[in-house]
């Protein structure tokens, strides 16, 4: 009889663990659904982010997240007209966002909000009514609004896929590296180093084609 009891109470726990997690209002992102969701460098027109940058491995981030999921739970039922939506992005299992956003310490927290981003300064209480003056409005006050750096498409996307391709190969990774890191931080410098490359392409064509109708005019006089 006892063996029974157990088993059901251990039933009842286990069904009860499982709706809550299928309660979550936390919306979970990684490398590939990032910027899709969030449209975090390309208008924010899905809404306003509140991400959690953490790992499942950090103390600190293991004690914020039941904070997070009432935090994410307050917003959907009493300020869903904000706008507002809550992230968490798990840095161990997302390496590209985690070098965009040069995670060093966690949890990070960042809200994407106005074309921009703005950091939850990490001396701040991580307490709900904090985080809920935050983003409906204290952003504007107490942060800067940073820029929000480059995503992972296009060109960064392909170095990024070849620097993974090409790991083994020293001299190649490091240079692949020294771009990935010209894409990430300066664009403008990115888009002057693949500008200049075009350029060069182009002369060098045009100059072949010079070289080879020169070379063509001297046969034909020859003749």
């Amino acid at each position: 009889m006892k063996s029974f009891l157990k088993i059901i109470s251990l039933l009842l726990i286990t069904t009860k663990t499982t709706c809550q997690a299928s309660l979550s209002h936390i919306i979970e992102l990684n490398d590939e659904n990032f910027e899709h969701l969030t449209q975090s460098s390309t208008g924010q027109t899905t809404g306003k982010w509140f991400v959690n940058f953490s790992s499942p491995n950090c103390p600190h981030c293991v004690s914020l997240h039941p904070k997070w999921e009432i935090l994410a739970e307050e917003i959907v039922q009493q300020h869903q007209d904000s706008g507002v939506l809550i992230g968490s992005v798990d840095i161990t299992k997302s390496p590209r966002l985690v070098q965009r956003f040069d995670i060093k310490g966690m949890p990070t927290l960042y809200y994407f909000a106005d074309g921009g981003m703005y950091q939850y300064a990490p001396q701040k209480p991580r307490e709900l009514n904090e985080f809920i003056a935050f983003v409906l409005g204290g952003y504007k006050r107490d942060e800067e609004n940073l820029e929000v750096p480059a995503s992972s498409t296009g060109v960064l996307k392909v170095v990024g896929d070849l620097r993974r391709a090409f790991h083994e190969v020293d001299g190649l990774n490091f240079l692949l590296e020294d771009f990935e890191e010209i894409l990430l931080q300066r664009k403008n410098a990115a888009v002057l180093i693949f500008g200049s490359g075009v350029i060069f392409g182009v002369l060098l064509c045009m100059l072949k084609g010079v070289l080879s109708s020169s070379g063509s005019s001297k046969k034909v006089k020859k003749d």
